[in-house]
């Protein structure tokens, strides 16, 4: 058999996987590694910037399909949930909200089709629910009024109107030049995290100025090239250079009083007055746009240096490397060679500074936060004992019976109990309520299962409480979480079920299933449902105890079941070095106290050895008060076998007369043995895999303590099993 893995469910690799919508080339992608985020699928409708962006990152794959057509949806959803993605990351085109565009006013662009392509994204967002979500444009689309429900409204309303139940919403307008950009470039960021998550932006950085980004590089006049790589002048028209090399840094041709931008028949050619304009050596530079190849386009001009002469060097727009450096972006980077060297420029100039994108990104907390769960049925909680180290955070448990309510906050102080009985409309509707505001993704349920234990009445199909099952159906159906848990006894399995979860009363007449046929049949279209019968010795608990497993999980996500150990823990290694105990005595170990019993009981027992019954005793048999032999099964006043995990410990294991209940023992010199005893607490919670030195609330009633732990699933069976979805 394969030895368990221990992972880390938390994401211990420090690293959250994304997916890239609106991707283009993947300008804004470069550092994104860096910041500990890896981009597994890019979505652009483009051809050649799809293109690009796989020559550019060759191992993430490219999705070149329209995002608003369902069929690109599906495939973007299924591999999102496949991958586990938690970041979604949105730069929708900005051409139309771009004040360097034709729409520049509401109208126009409340009537551009590209404003709205947000909305698919989000459409996205609604069927994976990502941890964070990233939206990043210009400033202008902050204006924008998006259709909703026969609404105009801005999408920062709408994000926090549809999401902010779930997630904090922030918006902000961050300055590349604040995030270490020799560049300033003003981006409107929208970032959406989920409750209980953090994002934080990080402090701004001192301005990279335009000299110490590239005034190393030599100067060049139009035409001329360098052995630089990437570091070559374009060519220009005559009359600009001309006008150029009489404009200082920061200065625009437009103003000179001779040379200035000129028509073939000599007038002054009209423009505004950032047009033909050297940007300035001392400040980043100014936002570089779509046009950046052309020097009546904006700022666009070198900053130049002045010659002994008086006209001033490099009368050229940037070249491509210098365009490369004040964009945050590898100097030494290839153009694809689907692109022109144009083409690329354009790419540039419309993406986001991947800088400024690593330095939010690395904001988000890379540590997986793990899943909010709902129990439901809980008793004692001991099924949920380790599940925050799995990564499981229990925010909301209901149980019918007080006093196991009450040990359940006891030792999950974190989770709101709420006590009462589920097929009360009125507590079943405050735990969905509850539910639904902690982001419920995981969904326990362990219904009671003594209408099924071998051990209590066989009328299956007529104990009220195999129905509950009814309002885990229903609570599938109202919260849609991600991963659900079923587990009870192994007759569970065997149990009819009518498709809506209520135990089938034996009429022939009525359709009925297994519990896994019947989700399958109600639920199937929206997840997979698998169900198998474990045996907790198989996964490092010392005690032998099948439990049937009911997983189901979102088609598109995987959960595999835990892998068994190579070798059954034995009650020898669990409890063997722990001192012998005889009735009443205490160690002065915590918990491992020995029970009082009756003389009679004990005395049969000192004469009964390892994997015995006293019961088969011919003299030292279990006795009445009158002396004659009590009544019972085989396994009553039955001793434990050392070299065996411990058999299942039911309810009553403070019994000698329950099922194999008895301490193994070790034989004496006068041919008796020891331990003739129950397992003390200590032993009881070592061999249910629960912590050896449990903190328990002092005034805790033995006797309750041993039924809330003979009703439940061993924790670490429990947690091995549940782990499973982070992997």
């Amino acid at each position: 058999m394969k030895k368990t893995k221990e992972t880390n469910p938390n994401g211990g690799n420090g690293r959250i996987k994304a997916i890239s919508l609106f991707a283009g080339a993947g300008i804004g992608e470069f550092y994104l590694k860096q910041a500990g985020v890896d981009v597994v699928l890019a979505n652009e409708i483009a051809k050649s910037r799809a293109e690009a962006h796989s020559f550019l990152f060759p191992t993430v794959p490219v999705l070149a399909a329209d995002i608003t057509e369902k069929a690109t949806q599906d495939r973007i959803v299924e591999t999102a949930l496949r991958e586990k993605v938690r970041l979604v990351i949105a730069t929708p085109p900005c051409q139309g909200v771009s004040t360097a565009g034709k729409n520049r006013d509401l109208e126009n662009l409340v009537k551009d089709p590209r404003n709205f392509l947000v909305l698919s994204a989000l459409a996205i967002v609604d069927r994976i629910l990502p941890d964070y979500v990233l939206i990043e444009n210009v400033p202008r689309f902050r204006s924008m009024l998006f259709p909703d429900n026969g609404r105009l409204i801005s999408l920062e309303d709408l994000l926090v109107e549809r999401y902010g139940n779930r997630y904090e919403v922030a918006c902000s307008v961050e300055n590349a030049a604040d995030h270490g950009v020799p560049q300033t470039r003003f981006r409107i960021v929208y970032r959406l995290w989920k409750k209980g998550l953090s994002w934080s932006l990080p402090e701004n950085e001192r301005p990279v100025t335009v000299r110490e980004a590239i005034g190393d590089l030599p100067s060049l006049e139009p035409g001329e090239s360098s052995a630089v790589k990437n570091h070559c002048a374009r060519p220009a028209p005559q009359n600009h250079i001309e006008c150029m090399r009489h404009t200082p840094t920061g200065c625009s041709a437009m103003k000179n009083p001779v040379f200035f931008p000129k028509k073939r028949d000599g007038t002054k050619v009209s423009g505004f007055p950032n047009c033909y304009k050297r940007i300035r050596w001392d400040a980043p530079a100014p936002t570089i746009t779509m046009r950046n190849e052309i020097v009546s386009s904006q700022e666009n001009g070198h900053p130049g240096r002045r010659r002994p002469d008086g006209t001033w060097s490099d009368a050229r727009v940037l070249t491509l490397r210098e365009i490369l450096i004040l964009s945050s972006l590898p100097p030494d980077l290839d153009i694809p060679p689907n692109l022109s060297e144009t083409a690329f420029r354009q790419l540039i100039g419309e993406g986001v500074p991947p800088r400024l994108m690593q330095r939010i990104v690395e904001g988000v907390s890379k540590t997986h936060p793990g899943v909010n769960a709902l129990s439901l049925f809980s008793g004692g909680g001991i099924a949920e004992t380790y599940f925050e180290e799995a990564g499981i955070h229990v925010k909301v448990a209901n149980e019918l019976l007080p006093n196991r309510a009450g040990f359940y906050r006891a030792t999950h102080p974190g989770t709101d109990m709420v006590c009462g009985d589920i097929q009360s409309a009125e507590v079943f509707r405050n735990v969905l309520t509850k539910a639904k505001a902690a982001g419920t993704e995981f969904l326990l349920a362990t219904p009671p299962c003594q209408g099924m234990s071998t051990l209590g009445p066989k009328e299956y199909a007529t104990d009220p409480r195999n129905s509950l099952a009814h309002y885990v159906f229903l609570a599938i159906e109202k919260l849609v979480p991600k991963f659900v848990m079923i587990e009870n006894v192994p007759k569970f399995a065997a149990l009819r079920f009518t498709d809506d979860g209520h135990a089938w009363n034996g009429n022939a007449s009525i359709p009925n299933w297994s519990i896994d046929e019947a989700l399958r049949r109600r639920f199937g279209n929206e997840y997979e449902v698998e169900m198998r019968t474990l045996n907790a010795k198989d996964y490092g608990v010392p005690q032998s105890r099948p439990r049937t497993i009911v997983k189901m999980f979102r088609k598109g996500l995987s959960w595999p079941w835990p892998d068994p150990v190579d070798h059954p823990v034995t009650l020898r290694e669990a409890i063997g070095d722990l001192p012998s105990l005889e009735s009443g005595e205490d160690s002065g170990i915590k918990w491992h106290k020995a029970l009082v019993h009756n003389e009679r009981n004990v005395e049969a027992l000192r004469h009964t050895p390892e994997g015995k019954s006293a019961m088969k005793n011919p003299v030292f048999f279990p006795k009445k008060a009158d002396g004659t032999r009590v009544k019972g099964f085989h396994n009553t006043y039955n001793r434990m076998k050392w070299d065996e995990p411990a058999p299942a410990r039911t309810t009553n294991s403070h019994l000698m007369s329950g099922h194999n209940n008895v301490h193994p023992g070790r034989p004496l010199p006068d041919g008796t043995f020891s331990d003739a005893r129950v397992l003390t607490l200590r032993e009881l919670f070592i061999v249910s895999s629960l912590p050896a030195d449990w903190d328990l609330p002092p005034d805790v009633d033995e006797i309750e303590l041993r039924t809330i732990i003979g009703e439940a699933i061993p924790p670490l069976l429990s947690k091995k099993i549940a782990e499973g979805i982070f992997k």
